[in-house]
């Protein structure tokens, strides 16, 4: 053993039965991996970040992320009672409107997409039927 392991302390913390953890503290630490307090907090925003509404959020494009924002904040100042529930059913109905404008407007490019690569299959077994007559 080298003279670095034997230098390490015991992990400083408690285990959830009440016992002292008996895993080697990092180097220079107090704490294991699994006791730091980067783990802790890591794990703890692991959990929010792996919510429906996280993982819906970052697929939103950039200029869509506002508008959700917008939405969460308004939620949260309805529920206060800061706005009144008409105010946000009329935020929640633009949003709809601007949502459906954006889902036209992804469809439209996709369908563009599928006609180039249609028209590319057929310029290649055009030349395919010509080369093989």
């Amino acid at each position: 053993m080298d003279n670095e392991g034997a230098s390490r302390r015991q992990c400083s913390a408690t285990t959830r039965k009440g016992a002292r953890c008996r895993t080697r503290a990092l180097p220079g630490r107090d704490h294991c991996g699994l006791h730091s307090p980067e783990a802790v907090e890591g794990r703890r925003l692991g959990g929010v970040n792996r919510s429906n509404a996280h993982r819906a959020t970052i697929r939103l494009p950039p200029d869509l992320r506002a508008v959700a924002d917008m939405l969460a904040e308004g939620i949260e100042q309805t529920r206060d009672g800061a706005m009144k529930p008409q105010v946000l059913t009329a935020m929640a109905a633009g949003t709809t409107a601007l949502l459906r404008v954006v889902e036209l407007a992804l469809l439209a490019a996709q369908l563009d997409e599928m006609k180039r690569q249609i028209a590319e299959i057929q310029a290649q077994r055009t030349i395919e039927a010509g080369f093989y007559r």
